[in-house]
């Protein structure tokens, strides 16, 4: 049938080996995105300065909050609240209670999701963060492998070394308003330019 359409033959022709150039040009791309092989074994890599997903949870009482003054690097010492990467086939609120579970051993069920925090640098440090806020007890701090768990007063925040984006969230938390937050910074990991998009509002 294609015999007796010489316009189609003639497209055939020209788009073709574009399709299967860029279909082969698609299959190398993903391969070096997702794998290369050492052994037998497949070994998955992140592309330089793809942003990665994690969940963060601000555990309060009160006026109070459980940080983690943090034993590694990035913000080595610096007071953080807890959380991590989210894993493969995970949603932001399944890392967000498994995270807290595993860095405090405490169990929360239904942490109420407060906005979002993207992190962008020229170098490694790239995140996209989801905040969610826990209200519990008023326990003492348990062992942490990620670090020394403290409670925090809000208004001693300032008085401890906390990454400068943390303040501009605990704020927005206290006064239950959502946040989508956009943080640029330089190489060396300062905070250059803080916008908060739903009210295109510069906070630094």
């Amino acid at each position: 049938m294609i015999g007796t359409y010489p316009s189609v033959i003639v497209l055939a022709d020209v788009y073709l080996p574009i399709f299967r150039c860029a279909k082969i040009r698609y299959s190398l791309y993903y391969k070096r995105l997702f794998c290369s092989f050492s052994g037998n074994k497949n070994i998955m890599h992140i592309p330089f300065g793809l942003k990665i997903n994690a969940s963060m949870v601000i555990l309060r009482h009160e006026t109070s909050y459980l940080l983690l003054k943090r034993n590694k690097e990035p913000f080595v010492g610096h007071y953080v609240p807890v959380g991590g990467k989210i894993e493969p086939y995970e949603s932001p609120l399944k890392a967000a209670i498994r995270e807290t579970f595993e860095e405090t051993g405490l169990v929360i069920t239904q942490p109420k999701f407060c906005g979002v925090l993207v992190e962008s640098s020229p170098i490694k440090y790239n995140w996209i963060v989801f905040i969610y806020l826990a209200d519990i007890d008023r326990v003492p701090p348990p062992p942490c492998p990620e670090g020394v768990l403290e409670w925090i007063e809000h208004d001693a925040i300032l008085s401890v070394p906390t990454p400068e984006t943390d303040w501009h969230i605990y704020n927005y938390v206290l006064d239950n308003k959502p946040f989508m937050f956009d943080a640029e910074y330089d190489e060396h990991l300062n905070l250059v330019r803080m916008v908060e998009e739903f009210e295109n509002q510069q906070v630094h």
